[in-house]
C-alpha cells in the first residue's frame, strides 16, 4: 500500500480541476479510496449470498442450456468471481496506478458514483425478488419462465455495471482493460481450469483413511495401543475414540495452506527465488496435513485424561493455533534459507531487526499465552498470570528501542478514558455478560484466599499496566499507521485518514467478545492520540479506562467489564 496523501505532478491537473484546495482535495480522495474498498467488501458478500445453496430449479418448459446454467449457476458464479480475481491479482501494477490516477478525480465525478451506488442497490434488491420468484416462474408456462430467467439476466448484468461505475468511472476501466489484455485473457483461463479442478477434486476420496492410519502410528510413537476402526472412521484408545470426519481429515488445512502460501509466493515475488520457491506448496500442504494427524493424537492423548478440556477447549483452539504456527513458521524458515531466497535477504533477515518487532511481537506473544493457557482452563483464565508475565518480558526486550517514544499523558486523555469506560460498561450488560460474571465468581471461589488474591494482583497489573501498552502499541503505534503509509515509522501519530481510523478499530473490537464497545473504545483511543500527536496519549486513555473498569468491578462484582 503506498503512502496517502502523497502528491505527484500528473496528478496535479486533476486536483485543480476539482476546484478544491490541496488539503481538501486530498482529504476527498482518501474518503473516496475508503468508500471504494467499502464497495469490494459489500460486492464480496453479495457474490457470497448469492452463491450460497438455494431451491435447485429445473424447468422441463426450458431448453436444455438454460437448465444446464441453472443447475451450475453457482459454479459458474465461482468460475467468474476466480477469474476477476486472477485478473486482478496479475495485472495489480497496471490497477493500482489507475486506482491512483482515479483517486484525483473522485470528487468530480461524487455525485455520479453515489447514483450509481444506489442503482446497484436496487438491481441487487430485484435479483433477491427474482429469486423469490424463481420456483413459481419455472413450474409456470415456457413463456413466463424464459421471461423469468432473461430478467435475472438483465438484472445481474445490471448489478455489476451499476457496482463497477460506483466504483471507478468508465475511462478507468477503459484505461485498465486496454493495458491488461493479457492478464485478462490468463485471468479467464485460470477460473476455468479452476471451476474444471475443483469439479474433480469432489471426486477424489477424503483423506480420512491415511489420517486413521498415521494418527494410530503418532499413537503407538507414545507408548499407546490404537483402536482403529476405518468403516465407522474412529481412531482412539480404549479411554477415548474419536471420528475423523471428511472436514477433520486435513482437506480443510490443506486448502488453507495452499491459498495461504500463493498469496505469500506472490506478494513476496519479488525476494523468493523462482521456481525454487514454488516448492513450498507441496512442502505447506504437506505440512497441513501432517500436523493435522499430530492434533488428533493430542487430542486422543488430552482426552484420556480430561474429556472436558479435550472437546471445550483443546479441540476448537489447536486447529487454528497449528495452522497460524505452520503458516509463520514456513515463512520464517523459507526467508532463511538459500534455496529460496537470495543471501542478501538471509543477511538482511538475520541482523537488522523489524521496525514491527517491538509493536508487534508483545500482542503475539500475550495471544499465544492465552491460547495455551485456555487449553487447559477453558472454563476460567486461571493461567493469567503466565499471559500477564510472558507480554511483560516481551516488553522488557524491546525496552530499549521503546524508549525513544514520547511517554507524556495529557489530562484530556486520562478524561477520553473516563468516557470509555463509562461507554463500556453500557455497552457491556447483556446476558452474556451475567454468565461471564457468575463463571468469573466461580474461578475465584475455587481458589484458596491466597490464591485468589495473588491471581487478582497479576490481573490488575496486566490489565492496568501491561494490556494498553501491548495492545495500544500493536493497534495504535503499527496498525493505524501501517494502513496510511508502508513506511510506517515515517508516519505522524497526528496524521488522520477515515480508512486507517475505522479498520484498526474494527480490529481492536474483534480481539475482544464485546466487540462492539471495543470498536468504539479503539475510535476514542486513536483520538486520543491524534489530539496530543503522541502514542503515550492513547494509553493512557486506554490505561485509565481499564482502570475505573477494574474499580467498577470489585464494587458491583460485574466482572465481565474486564473481559
Amino acid at each position: 500500500m503506498g503512502c496517502q496523501g502523497a502528491t505527484s505532478t500528473p496528478n496535479e491537473p486533476h486536483a485543480r480541476h476539482s476546484g478544491l484546495p490541496d488539503a481538501q482535495a486530498g482529504e476527498s480522495e482518501a474518503a473516496w479510496a475508503t468508500w471504494r474498498w467499502l464497495f469490494v467488501a459489500l460486492l464480496a458478500l453479495e457474490l457470497l449470498a448469492f452463491s450460497l445453496p438455494t431451491v435447485e430449479w429445473q424447468a422441463p418448459s426450458l431448453s436444455r442450456w438454460a437448465n444446464f446454467l441453472l443447475a451450475h449457476r453457482r459454479d459458474l458464479l465461482a468460475t467468474l468471481a476466480l477469474a476477476a480475481t486472477a485478473t486482478v491479482f496479475l495485472s495489480w501494477p497496471e490497477l493500482s496506478f489507475e486506482l491512483r490516477r482515479e483517486e484525483t478525480s473522485s470528487s468530480i465525478y461524487r455525485m455520479e458514483r453515489y447514483a450509481w451506488f444506489v442503482a446497484h442497490l436496487l438491481a441487487a434488491a430485484g435479483v433477491v425478488a427474482w429469486v423469490a420468484v424463481g420456483a413459481r416462474a419455472v413450474s409456470g408456462p415456457r413463456v413466463l419462465a424464459h421471461v423469468w430467467l432473461s430478467a435475472g439476466a438483465a438484472l445481474a448484468a445490471s448489478a455489476i455495471t451499476c457496482w463497477c461505475l460506483a466504483f471507478a468511472s468508465a475511462d478507468f476501466w477503459s484505461r485498465w482493460l486496454r493495458a491488461s489484455t493479457s492478464a485478462l485473457v490468463a485471468g479467464v483461463a485460470i477460473g476455468m481450469v479452476g471451476c474444471v479442478a475443483g469439479h474433480y477434486i469432489r471426486e477424489i476420496p477424503p483423506l480420512q483413511d491415511q489420517t486413521l492410519l498415521l494418527t494410530a502410528s503418532i499413537l503407538r510413537w507414545f507408548g499407546q495401543h490404537p483402536i482403529v476402526d476405518p468403516t465407522q472412521f474412529t481412531v482412539g484408545t480404549p479411554s477415548f475414540t474419536v471420528i475423523v470426519g471428511v472436514t477433520c481429515s486435513g482437506l480443510e488445512g490443506i486448502g488453507l495452506m495452499l491459498v495461504f502460501t500463493a498469496g505469500y509466493l506472490w506478494f513476496c515475488r519479488r525476494e523468493l527465488r523462482f521456481p525454487h520457491a514454488l516448492i513450498l506448496l507441496p512442502v505447506g500442504a504437506a505440512a497441513a496435513w501432517l500436523l493435522n494427524s499430530v492434533r488428533i493424537a493430542v487430542l486422543i492423548l488430552i482426552g484420556s485424561w480430561s474429556r472436558a478440556i479435550a472437546l471445550h477447549a483443546f479441540h476448537s483452539l489447536a486447529g487454528w493455533a497449528l495452522f497460524i504456527g505452520t503458516a509463520l513458521g514456513m515463512v520464517a524458515v523459507s526467508r532463511r534459507t538459500r534455496l529460496w531466497v537470495g543471501t542478501t535477504l538471509q543477511a538482511e533477515t538475520r541482523s537488522s531487526p523489524k521496525p514491527a518487532d517491538a509493536y508487534l511481537v508483545p500482542l503475539l506473544v500475550m495471544i499465544a499465552a492465552r491460547m495455551a493457557t485456555a487449553a487447559f482452563f477453558p472454563a476460567f483464565d486461571f493461567g493469567y498470570p503466565l499471559q500477564a508475565a510472558t507480554a511483560g518480558i516481551a516488553l522488557w526486550c524491546y525496552h530499549e528501542r521503546l524508549k525513544t517514544l514520547e511517554w507524556t499523558i495529557s489530562g484530556g486523555a486520562i478524561t477520553l478514558g473516563a468516557i470509555v469506560a463509562v461507554i463500556w460498561v453500557a455497552l457491556d450488560r447483556g446476558a452474556s455478560a451475567g454468565t461471564a460474571d457468575r463463571t468469573f465468581a466461580a474461578g475465584l471461589d475455587s481458589m484458596s484466599s491466597a490464591a485468589a488474591q495473588g491471581w487478582l494482583a497479576f490481573r490488575a497489573v496486566g490489565f492496568l499496566l501491561i494490556a494498553p501498552v501491548v495492545e495500544e502499541l500493536a493497534f495504535r503505534g503499527y496498525l493505524l499507521r501501517k494502513l496510511v503509509c508502508e513506511d510506517f515509522e515515517s508516519v505522524p501519530f497526528s496524521r488522520f485518514t477515515t480508512s486507517s481510523f475505522l479498520i484498526s478499530s474494527l480490529a481492536f473490537g474483534l480481539l475482544h467478545s464485546a466487540w462492539l464497545a471495543g470498536t468504539v473504545a479503539g475510535m476514542i483511543f486513536a483520538l486520543a492520540m491524534y489530539r496530543g500527536g503522541r502514542l503515550s496519549d492513547a494509553i493512557g486513555a486506554h490505561a485509565a479506562a481499564n482502570g475505573m473498569l477494574v474499580l467498577y468491578a470489585c464494587v458491583t462484582g460485574h466482572w465481565s467489564v474486564m473481559g
